[in-house]
């Protein structure tokens, strides 16, 4: 759990306030309808280990623009099935505060703007989903720029391999 992604140094850096995401085809209460993986949204996530993290975030497409939805393991305190939604605009990944209460975050002991979790099974940085997406958990590149995206729309399929992070002075 010391290995943490991080952003890649060479690209600007956006302020988490200030970046929004405008969503306009899909909500909250939409991604709560869907099943995932046989998985519905913020579902229990049992006998959770990190080292046992699912490596394949299974997904679907879904909507007239052909989203791309994942479900990913979230864990804090307690771990759950989360349906997020896959923007490679996007260079953070976000959770709702919803999300983030229910996995044990206490949002008020986080003044920053932003907190860590476990995302299967590896620790990231992610931010407060807020403004236009403030319902919408959001798998942002922060954690794709470590993962292997597939997406085939004929089969309205997509999956999210994430590659094990190589400890620091190893190659």
């Amino acid at each position: 759990m010391n290995d943490v992604m991080m952003m890649n140094p060479q690209y600007e850096v956006i302020d988490f306030n200030e970046f929004d995401i405008l969503l306009t085809d899909i909500k909250g209460e939409t991604i709560r309808s869907l099943e995932v993986d046989g998985c519905k949204h913020q579902s229990e996530f049992e006998k959770y280990h990190q080292s046992s993290a699912p490596t394949v975030l299974p997904g679907v497409t879904y909507g007239d623009y052909q989203r791309v939805l994942v479900k990913a393991v979230v864990a804090y305190r307690k771990a759950l099935n989360v349906i997020m939604l896959v923007d490679t605009g996007s260079p953070y990944t976000f959770l709702t505060e919803e999300t983030l209460k229910l996995v044990g975050v206490q949002i008020e002991d986080h003044p920053s703007d932003h907190v860590f979790v476990v995302l299967n099974g590896q620790r990231i940085k992610v931010g407060i989903s807020k403004a236009h997406f403030k319902d919408v958990d959001v798998l942002g590149t922060n954690f794709l720029q470590f993962c292997d995206l597939h997406v085939h729309y004929p089969s309205q399929k997509a999956t999210v391999t994430v590659s094990p992070l190589v400890p620091s002075g190893t190659k």
